[in-house]
């Protein structure tokens, strides 16, 4: 496992995030590309139910949830502390609004594609022109108005709460 000391400058740190990034990166788009993630059909075969149904993926997702489980174990409960951070940033809030109608709609929009969204990234070479715009375009859009939705939103608790 990869130690940084953190009394590092702001620039050493912002380098080694990178550099940690980088590798976690590669680590995790060679397990893509290796468990067949990459491969649409993979995807509409999982969300097709009937004689073509492929649940091969869910291996590949059990296998991750078990390894985030047992990391996280050792992390907050024998390390006490992050290996690069002074402490934990977890978020303050539990489930709720945000995180369940977010949620449904990445849902929705990965059974429309078939497609996770970092694999889809990934497979924009090998896309059609007009088809690598379309998605971009789409993703994009999405985006903005997810964070207008999200200024609105915080807008109206500030609001609320005066």
């Amino acid at each position: 496992m990869l130690y940084i000391e953190l009394k590092s400058s702001n620039k050493e740190k912002e380098r080694n995030d990178r550099i940690v990034s980088f590798f976690i990166g590669i680590v995790f788009g060679t397990g893509l590309v290796l468990s067949g993630m990459m491969k649409r059909s993979k995807f509409v075969n999982l969300l097709t139910l009937g004689d073509n149904w492929d649940p091969s993926i869910l291996i590949t997702i059990m296998t991750c949830t078990i390894i985030n489980f047992f990391t996280y174990y050792y992390i907050i409960d024998i390390q006490k502390k992050p290996t690069m951070e002074l402490n934990f940033d977890f978020p303050s809030d539990n489930v709720d609004g945000r995180l369940v109608w977010g949620s449904i709609i990445l849902g929705f929009g990965f059974g429309i594609v078939g497609l996770c969204i970092l694999p889809a990234v990934g497979l924009i070479p090998i896309f059609t022109p007009h088809i690598s715009l379309v998605f971009i375009n789409s993703v994009a859009v999405g985006q903005l108005l997810a964070m207008k939705l999200e200024d609105y939103l915080d807008d109206g608790k500030k609001k609320l709460n005066c």
